[in-house]
């Protein structure tokens, strides 16, 4: 990866992290717990990644609180039961919206 690259993938990170756990978004930021060490966010912001904000139109994260890495992704309500994020490494995941509920973060005990 170049330089500039790096550079521009660092800054959106950064944007994105500010923008997740900022306590001005954190209200309307909803979590999924994948396990004991990821969850993932995902909140209605803008996609931040152009390639694919036309079919995921919301901004998405994912947080490993082992190694404090971060997956962004995009998002959108595939039908009434799942969310389909899109990774920015190019995998896609169908998420049971209920993993999603209002209130304390859910933790998400299925298979995939």
């Amino acid at each position: 990866m170049s330089r500039t690259l790096a550079a521009i993938a660092a800054f959106f990170m950064t944007a994105l992290t500010v923008l997740f756990v900022t306590p001005s978004h954190a209200d309307d930021t909803l979590t999924c717990r994948m396990g004991p060490v990821v969850s993932i966010h995902i909140k209605k912001i803008d996609c931040p990644l152009t390639k694919y904000k036309d079919k995921f139109p919301y901004g998405a994260v994912a947080h490993n609180t082992t190694t404090n890495q971060y997956l962004f992704g995009c998002f959108r309500k595939f039908d009434e039961n799942i969310i389909e994020i899109q990774w920015a490494g190019g995998d896609t995941s169908g998420i049971p919206a209920n993993c999603f509920l209002l209130g304390k973060p859910q933790e998400f005990k299925g298979e995939f």
